[in-house]
């Protein structure tokens, strides 16, 4: 056998040994690309937190110190339509929809307020909630059709 083609062989032997040991040490290796859990108690305890303090979100203001991150480009006046026989003197002539999303789980939530930031109704009800990033079905596909722009920054 000539010289190179001994080589060739040895490099190739070399190479399929070489990736026989990689092969079976990788799986030692492996890592994990999930977020770690924490031990602060079960799914049902955090919801409880969690709900407290959307509860706690009187004022707009209050948003940041509850954990939640205003979308500022999801802030807009809606006007009210006024009905003459159902109008109270102090009514208001709009109120303001903010969308806010919660730092720690991602869920976005609905806030309505009057004129001076006052919490007039909120939810976090959303079928947003319920859909699955990275994944084409949800628990509803067709309410995944973008809700809101910007909502993953």
């Amino acid at each position: 056998m000539p010289k190179d083609r001994k080589r060739k062989n040895m490099l190739i032997i070399a190479c399929i040994m070489l990736f026989a040991i990689l092969f079976t040490l990788v799986p030692s290796f492996s890592f994990s690309v999930t977020a770690a859990r924490r031990n602060t108690g079960s799914v049902a305890e955090e919801y409880v937190r969690y709900q407290s303090r959307l509860q706690n979100i009187e004022k707009i203001t209050d948003l940041e110190e509850n954990g939640f991150r205003l979308l500022e480009d999801q802030v807009f006046a809606m006007p009210l339509q006024k009905v003459p026989e159902d109008t109270p003197e102090e009514a208001v002539d709009e109120v303001w929809f903010y969308a806010a999303l919660d730092k720690q789980y991602h869920r976005l939530a609905v806030f309505l307020a009057d004129d001076n930031g006052q919490i007039l109704y909120k939810t976090d009800q959303l079928e947003a909630n319920y859909c699955y990033p990275g994944e084409r079905t949800a628990a509803h596909r067709e309410a995944c059709i973008g809700i809101f722009s910007g909502c993953g920054q």
